[in-house]
Parts: C-alpha cells; structure tokens; sequence
C-alpha cells in the first residue's frame, strides 16, 4: 500500500477502511462497443475516475470538471451490464458535451469493491493504484487536492494549457527508432 506520493486521503465515511494507495481491481469489462475486455484497457495510460451507478459530469461541478479535463482524466460511469445501454435524457446542461466511457460489470468484481468501500467515486492512477476515493459531495475538494498532490495549481501559470505536461519523445527520435 502506498503511504505518499500521488495520493488523497480520505475524509468522513470513506476513511474507515480507505482503499487510497491500494491497488485497484482489474476485472474483465464490457463496454457499449466490445465485451469481455480488461479494465486495463478501457482506463488507458492515465488517471481515471470511476464512478458506480452514476454520470461522473453529476457528481462532480463544472471547476472539478474543468481541472479533470485540464488534467487528461478519463471519466468512466460503472454500472450493472444489464444497464450498459440505459442513457438519460439530454437537459441541456453543458457538462453533457463532456465525454463519459460507460462500461458494463459483467462479473461484479466492480460492484463488489464499491459495496466494500463506502465511497461513490474513485481516482485510479495510471499504475492502477487509488489515487483519491470519497462520496459525491467530497468531490470537489478531492478534485483540488489531487491537483494540490500532482503539484498543479489551477488558475497559475499553467492555467491557458493543459495542467500537466507530459513527456514526449525529442524530434526524430522515432523515426530513427524504426
């Protein structure tokens, strides 16, 4: 279990039994275009955020949302596979244009660790180790000390790009690899 680093401890009901710094499980997954795939996969190379039951753009507000985006953070909605395919109606509210990966828990792995740990939402980070993990409402100061914890500091210098910059290999480095 990781102790320091990339990592938000946990406040109110999601301290008791805190699954930050442990490692997340990787089931087999399904999604609305592919069955049977790895979380591993579906998450990529970055921080994720998961969300059971539920539209991540409604758990949390638009400034969480808007340092998430800046951050590259995928969002994913976990749900049963039998609601894989349900949607909501469009209300119109902004949030809606952001884009959400839905995956199906075909076998309940997921559903089991959400019912295990008293949290609505988990921050998984590209190691596939919980990042931040609370209820809904804690969402947006969850947001600000993760980017508090990658040492990001919205609305600074960094504020017109995006937050983090990710290392990118020197020119012609790939083409002289090949």
């Amino acid at each position: 279990r990781f102790r320091v680093g990339a990592l938000v401890e946990a406040v109110g009901p999601a301290a008791d039994g805190q699954p930050v710094g442990q490692m997340f499980p990787q089931p087999r997954v399904d999604t609305r275009t592919e069955q049977n795939v790895l979380l591993d996969e579906v998450l990529g190379p970055w921080f994720s955020v998961l969300v059971w039951g539920n539209d991540p753009r409604q758990v949390f507000d638009q400034n969480s949302l808007d340092t998430l985006t800046r951050l590259g953070v995928k969002l994913i909605s976990v749900r049963p596979s039998t609601q894989l395919h349900w949607d909501a109606a469009p209300t119109g509210d902004p949030r809606e244009a952001l884009d959400v990966t839905v995956i199906g828990d075909a076998t309940g792995r997921l559903k089991t660790w959400f019912d295990t740990h008293p949290v609505g939402f988990v921050i998984v980070r590209p190691d596939r180790y919980v990042a931040a993990a609370a209820v809904a409402q804690h969402a947006p100061s969850v947001t600000t000390a993760l980017a508090t914890a990658l040492h990001l500091t919205p609305g600074d210098r960094h504020a017109a790009r995006p937050l983090l910059d990710v290392a990118h290999p020197a020119a012609g480095t790939l083409a002289a690899a090949g």
